[in-house]
């Protein structure tokens, strides 16, 4: 059976504060890449810079990370996400009130979770507590997805 390895799993080997500030080009190769738009590249090379990806090409040359036999696939992208809500010490689902910090330290663990599941942009619904770690993500001082939120709700509640 086949690996599959997924891109972000190489971009979180160099940690986010390294692609952040990346000067140089990293290349990555793999047996096969699935490019997003419906192809499928064999013995192919990536190119990222800065945190993006920049080409995907067939692999010529020595790689700066060569995975071998692996399948590269872009991240995943979840549309419908409560980025902090959480399980409480008891197994439990938490409702009710918190303190801000032990609310924002769950937000944190619950976006590396979902990074290291593979998925690279989340949607939040939309709450005001979004914005701090969505500005963390941003900066590159957090591991986690992408956070897309309004940091707000529209509803027909009163």
């Amino acid at each position: 059976m086949k690996r599959t390895v997924l891109l972000l799993a190489a971009l979180i080997a160099l940690s986010p504060s390294a692609v952040a500030t990346q000067t140089a080009a990293i290349t990555i190769k793999a047996g096969r890449v699935i490019d997003g738009i419906g192809g499928v590249v064999a013995n192919a090379m990536v190119t990222v810079h800065n945190g993006r990806i920049l080409k995907v090409e067939p692999a010529q040359g020595t790689a700066t990370i060569d995975l071998g036999d692996a399948t590269l696939m872009p991240g995943f992208i979840d549309t419908h996400v409560h980025i902090d809500w959480h399980f409480d010490a008891k197994g439990r689902y938490h409702t009710g009130a918190e303190p801000p910090e032990q609310n924002a330290l769950y937000a944190a663990e619950n976006a590396y979770v979902t990074l290291m599941q593979g998925f690279t942009t989340v949607q939040s619904v939309g709450s005001p507590r979004d914005q701090a770690l969505r500005d963390a993500l941003a900066r590159g001082i957090l591991p986690g997805p992408r956070l897309l939120s309004s940091l707000g709700q529209i509803s027909n509640a009163k």
